[in-house]
């Protein structure tokens, strides 16, 4: 959900800023930040300091899943985001299937018990189904699935804080 409002953020904050030759400039609480995108949608945020994070977007057969997790079978991705920066990194793969949610949910459980991850959450609400955990090195991960008309749409989240 952080991500998504970040995303949000930059969007709505480089929709109403000025462009320059060398990209969006930015003024936000903590100083100033040049935004700049690539014709593919990759961003890329470098503050005043030459700190920066960057934001990768794919599709489809172009996913690169996080090591350890694999497609969910006949799945179709339908968002392929990876940030990152000096704070951490992460990865947000979203799919859609014709499966239930619980099916989606366990498949990405396994998966994260064989990486090494320890399962510390799970949650089901009406037609959803969440789990989550954390290696010990602090990479977590969550699956969160959900139905919806056409079957389940579901989001896959890797990330790590430095």
């Amino acid at each position: 959900m952080r991500v998504t409002a970040a995303l949000l953020a930059v969007s709505l904050l480089a929709a109403c800023s000025d462009a320059g030759e060398d990209g969006t400039k930015v003024t936000t609480p903590e100083g100033e930040v040049t935004i700049d995108d690539t014709e593919n949608g990759d961003v890329r945020i470098t503050s005043k300091d030459g700190k920066s994070v960057s934001i990768d977007q794919r599709k489809g057969n172009d996913a690169q899943w996080p090591k350890g997790f694999a497609p969910y079978p006949g799945a179709t991705v339908t968002s392929d985001i990876a940030m990152g920066g000096d704070s951490g990194s992460g990865k947000i793969i979203a799919f859609t299937s014709d499966d239930t949610p619980q099916q989606v949910a366990d498949f990405y459980r396994r998966q994260a018990e064989a990486a090494g991850f320890e399962i510390e959450m799970e949650l089901s609400v009406n037609d959803g189904r969440m789990v989550a955990g954390e290696k010990s090195d602090g990479t977590g991960f969550a699956i969160n699935a959900s139905a919806d008309e056409e079957g389940t749409s579901a989001s896959l989240t890797v990330g790590r804080s430095r």
